[in-house]
């Protein structure tokens, strides 16, 4: 899936379908999430509650945003934000805080590591321009 979605004209010409399989892993994406919810529903609650999800998809999208697609960095990273979760009902009582804070600490972590790929992303291009040599060099 990787490779399909980082060059798609290249894995058309290898043979794969690239709409094709971009359809079939949202299908897939679509029906583990489907048997995660009917699990939590029938095994955890017992019935249908609602806010049943508690942003678990909104949570999964910033974890893997922060690790930036890499497989080994997901772990430590949902592991942060799973005890920023834990933490943030500790904060009223503890330290007289909101409990929001850890909503605004995963906001801001995922906002500063977007705006540092952003950066990374220009200073790339910048660079590689100062590498290829224009028309007037030839």
């Amino acid at each position: 899936m990787k490779a399909v979605g980082g060059n798609p004209a290249a894995a058309f010409l290898y043979g794969l379908a690239p709409p094709r399989l971009m359809v079939l892993a949202m299908l897939f994406a679509g029906g583990f999430a489907g048997l995660a919810g009917n699990l939590q529903v029938t095994a955890v609650y017992h019935r249908l509650i609602p806010a049943i999800s508690s942003n678990y998809g909104y949570l999964a999208l910033l974890v893997v945003m922060l690790a930036n697609y890499n497989v080994r960095l997901v772990a430590p990273v949902a592991f942060f934000f799973a005890c920023l979760n834990v933490g943030s009902i500790q904060l009223p009582m503890m330290l007289k805080l909101d409990s929001s804070l850890s909503g605004v600490i995963q906001g801001a972590l995922v906002l500063a590591t977007l705006g540092m790929q952003g950066w990374r992303g220009i200073r790339t291009r910048q660079a590689d321009r100062r590498r290829t040599p224009g028309p007037e060099a030839a």
